[in-house]
């Protein structure tokens, strides 16, 4: 305001404006800029006001600012007080143009993505991942048989305290494979892991008789269960390199597997060190999805 007080006073003024670091002065009688060493700032009123038309005029866009109408301030007509004439109408400014649409979104952390249509995605399919539960009491050889599925090799283990998980891919049919601690502390728990699961992995060590027949009581205190009615369940007589084991069919009448109609299954004798026989039952897992 007061600047503007003191461009009124007299009829000869020059008016100045910023441009980025630089300041530039406007109708003067030579029609030239001058760069001054500081920038002055003036308000939006009086920069309309003053029909200022220099040879920068800035305007600003969602992009930023840009330079305009590069136009001589002499063709202006001016009024007594270094304004626009009475009836001139206000100075021309081009329309500003709006930002070109990008195709790219940004998302929360700031990378862009390509906007991507429904057809791209139309020959992608996510597999199906079929849930199995690996359970059993305490030095079965649980988690030994889990990670011979997936490294194919032995790994030195310590017993399991909560659960371990995997994803398993025999023959583009994924697994997803829970080890669950055999402790007794924990067996109370089984039934937290029982939600859609598929299958029902049993290890029974074959030479610890003494334990056997509680790996009994769990087996149909989990066949009993609302969540596994549908189940099927493959029973691994392991560690039959030991000698004194138990065979297969030993096992087999002991736990009166015979007796198990609503749910399939199947004892495949097995030696989690070696990998021996083990696939043969990931290949009866595999044959039970057709069926499903």
């Amino acid at each position: 305001t007061h600047l503007t007080q003191r461009c009124r006073q007299s009829h000869h003024f020059s008016v100045l404006y910023s441009i980025g670091k630089k300041t530039f002065t406007a109708n003067r009688p030579s029609g030239r800029s001058e760069e001054r060493a500081r920038p002055t700032h003036l308000g939006a009123e009086d920069l309309l006001h003053s029909g200022l038309t220099g040879p920068h005029r800035t305007a600003t866009t969602c992009g930023g600012v840009r330079d305009d109408a590069r136009s001589d301030a002499s063709q202006q007509p001016r009024g007594s007080w270094g304004g626009p004439r009475p009836g001139a109408g206000p100075p021309s400014c081009p329309p500003l143009q709006p930002p070109a649409r990008r195709s790219w979104v940004a998302s929360a952390r700031g990378r862009r993505h390509h906007r991507c249509s429904r057809s791209c995605l139309s020959g992608f399919r996510v597999p199906r991942e079929h849930k199995v539960i690996i359970v059993g009491l305490d030095n079965a050889g649980k988690t030994t048989i889990l990670y011979q599925f997936l490294m194919n090799e032995v790994v030195h283990t310590s017993p399991t305290i909560g659960s371990n998980v995997e994803e398993i891919v025999v023959k583009n049919t994924h697994f997803l494979m829970w080890d669950i601690g055999g402790q007794e502390s924990l067996r109370s728990s089984w039934n937290t892991y029982y939600s859609n699961t598929e299958f029902i992995i049993l290890v029974v060590d074959s030479i610890d008789r003494e334990r056997l027949s509680i790996t009994k009581e769990e087996l149909y205190r989990m066949l009993a269960h609302e969540d596994l009615r549908k189940a099927a369940v493959l029973i691994f007589a392991n560690k039959q390199d030991m000698k004194g084991c138990m065979t297969a069919a030993e096992i087999s009448a002991y736990l009166t597997l015979s007796s198990i109609k609503d749910h399939p299954w199947h004892i495949q004798s097995c030696c989690a060190l070696t990998g021996e026989g083990l696939c043969q039952g990931l290949e009866w897992m595999t044959s039970r999805i057709g069926v499903r």
